[in-house]
């Protein structure tokens, strides 16, 4: 992307039946019967054959995204990061983030207040961007490009980039969904988003479960956090909450990160009170590894079936790890 949800990729498997009929025929009259040799009985059936395993369950034509169906859409909260990028050239298609060399700041922001992240899930493949009141980003089918990850579909243009969760693997988020994006106006964010449809569930004490993706900058080395399990914990009668972030960071940052080897870096902890309102806003202060503090911020989605965060946390040294958290209530509570 846990729940606990593993890093080991989902397969599917297709079977084929085949269809045979028997037949037969009759003499009369008042001629001699005439001997009619037996019907051949029929062939048997080929046995299934299974789809050869790919590791990776195909997506359907008609995404599911989040819950959502296509002229509806989502809030995210962003975690971007502003500094000294190295870009791949190209011209046709605008420039790829390849690698970020430093980091001078960090801006969290929570979609609920306004300067998030607006999805509009028009069609297949076509998506409209909002930032603020005027910056709208038409992601259109033209613009996808082959995947740089397993994990996400991808789509550049000049003047961004768009990466969303596939659900082609078996990290499948039903009431959420997360990614990242860059322009050259808000840096390199990554974002957690959901909506509010579909009906509420009885808010009592809920535990979620999920995954991280971002960035780590630590002593000169860079890594994608993707896959980093997470626990939320939410007592909404008591308007509390905890999180726990297993940080692990893989290789390479901007490339096919998946399934690479997850170095640990340390566990992030906090604890949030929620605000008044239907989408239980919180920010509160992180905790991480080597002394590292910084700030998290998130949201309820789903009616309380999903909580989406976004967090950044600054070392002593200067290092720098920010990110987004997608969770949701998992199908058992056996973690």
């Amino acid at each position: 992307m846990t729940l606990h949800r593993t890093l080991a990729m989902g397969s599917a498997f297709a079977m084929a039946f085949g269809l045979a009929g028997c037949g037969g025929s009759d003499g009369g009259g008042s001629a001699a019967p005439v001997a009619v040799a037996p019907a051949p009985s029929p062939a048997p059936a080929p046995a299934p054959t299974p789809t050869p395993t790919t590791g990776v369950t195909p997506v359907a034509p008609a995404r599911f995204i989040a819950g959502i169906s296509p002229g509806q859409g989502l809030l995210a909260s962003l975690s971007c990061a502003n500094g000294s990028f190295t870009f791949a050239e190209m011209p046709l298609n605008g420039p790829r983030v390849l690698q970020i060399n430093s980091i001078a700041s960090v801006n969290v922001r929570n979609g609920s207040a306004g300067n998030g992240l607006s999805i509009i899930y028009d069609a297949v493949d076509s998506y409209t961007l909002g930032l603020g009141f005027d910056d709208v980003i038409a992601v259109l089918p033209s613009h996808k490009q082959a995947p740089l990850t397993v994990a996400y579909d991808y789509f550049r243009a000049p003047g961004y980039e768009f990466e969303l969760d596939r659900n082609a693997t078996s990290l499948n988020f039903s009431s959420i969904t997360l990614g990242r994006f860059y322009s050259e106006g808000t840096g390199l964010c990554f974002y957690a988003a959901g909506s509010n449809l579909g009906p509420g569930i009885t808010l009592g004490l809920n535990r979620y479960a999920g995954i991280a993706d971002g960035f780590a900058l630590l002593s000169g080395k860079t890594s994608r956090l993707f896959g980093s399990p997470v626990s939320v914990t939410v007592d909404y009668p008591q308007r509390s909450g905890t999180v726990r972030i297993d940080l692990v960071g893989r290789e390479p940052p901007f490339g096919e990160f998946f399934g690479a080897t997850a170095n640990p870096i340390g566990q992030a902890t906090a604890q949030f009170t929620l605000t008044s309102g239907s989408n239980y806003l919180f920010d509160a202060i992180v905790t991480g590894p080597g002394g590292s503090t910084g700030t998290i911020t998130g949201q309820v989605f789903a009616g309380g079936g999903a909580v989406g965060l976004v967090f950044d946390l600054r070392f002593p040294n200067g290092d720098r790890a920010f990110g987004t958290i997608a969770t949701e209530i998992p199908p058992s509570d056996d973690w």
